[in-house]
């Protein structure tokens, strides 16, 4: 069984129908778009979000330390008579 022999022409079938639906596909490539930018602006807001929140932990880490150095010394220098 051999293959059918090309005609040279072909089935403009399948090219008319996405001419005719052109303005269908350009309006939902525009609303995949819009959902895109939504869920890109969603995700960089808590993006945003997590950054405060591990600034603010990072803040708090540091300012423990410090104390805890600070009372270290404190504590040092009371038992050493010659500081």
């Amino acid at each position: 069984m051999a293959a059918p022999e090309p005609t040279g022409e072909e089935n403009p079938e399948p090219l008319q129908w996405l001419r005719a639906n052109q303005e269908l596909f350009t309006a939902m490539g525009s609303l995949a778009a819009v959902a895109a930018v939504i869920v890109a602006s969603y995700q960089l807001s808590q993006t945003n979000n997590q950054l405060q929140a591990t600034r603010k932990q990072l803040e708090a880490t540091t300012i423990y330390n410090i104390q805890k150095d600070g009372r270290e010394l404190m504590v040092g220098a009371q038992r050493d008579s010659d500081v």
